[in-house]
């Protein structure tokens, strides 16, 4: 696959990312994309995006002591 932003190839990967969300950087595992070394461009399925967004929320939640939904969840049915 060529890199939309300078043409170079590029590589698939899982390895671990930093991402900045809301103020903070975040790294999250696991996340299949394609990379480019050159300048840093990655592209990933809309499945993998969707799971990137939630991870980088929970992540944040959790830095900030915040409820994460699954913790929402678990909290709703313990107070019936």
């Amino acid at each position: 696959m060529r890199c939309t932003e300078c043409g170079s190839e590029m590589r698939f990967t899982s390895e671990p990312m930093k991402e900045m969300y809301k103020g903070g950087e975040f790294t999250v595992a696991g996340m299949e994309r394609w990379v480019c070394d050159k300048c840093g461009n990655d592209v990933m399925k809309a499945d993998e995006a969707d799971r990137l967004s939630r991870e980088l929320a929970d992540a944040y939640a959790v830095r900030k002591s915040l409820l994460t939904p699954g913790r929402f969840a678990s909290f709703a049915n313990h107070s019936e």
